[in-house]
């Protein structure tokens, strides 16, 4: 993206987060990281270590991710108070999608107040939700989700 688009900004792919922890977009300006993004394919990938439910919770849960603070952190592990996940959507619509993530958001016994709201559903959907971090803090994530089926 930073090749193809006239801007000040830098994305940078595979960025590092506190301790192991990468996300997968990371974008700057300047020196300075203010946004990161965490992307997911749905319905999640068969394997082994995959769980069905990853875009919320468990082994590599996108939203589960932000909440614990892995992710969300600034090149001085500042936490943002946004971020984004993107999602490749390869099969069914974004309405099964919104229903089936907010069911695992009930699920995980978040609270209501986490489940996922609809910006607009056109060739991509965008949707926002606000969840608790582990500390206390809150943090918004939009949702950018594109249908590649």
């Amino acid at each position: 993206m930073t090749n193809e688009c006239s801007s000040h900004f830098y994305f940078l792919p595979e960025n590092s987060q506190k301790g192991s922890s990468k996300i997968d977009i990371g974008i700057y300006k300047g020196a300075n990281l203010f946004f990161t993004i965490e992307a997911k394919v749905l319905p999640t990938p068969k394997g082994p270590k995959r769980e069905e439910y990853e875009y919320v919770f468990g082994k590599g849960g996108g939203i589960e991710r932000f909440r614990k603070e892995d992710h969300g952190v600034d090149n001085k592990n500042n936490l943002l108070p946004e971020n984004g996940m993107i999602a490749y959507v390869k099969t069914d619509d974004f309405n099964y999608w919104f229903s089936t993530i907010n069911q695992w958001i009930t699920d995980a016994s978040w609270p209501e107040e986490e489940k996922l709201e609809i910006i607009s559903f056109d060739k991509i959907a965008r949707l926002k939700s606000n969840h608790l971090r582990k500390g206390g803090s809150q943090v918004i994530l939009h949702h950018f989700w594109v249908d590649v089926s």
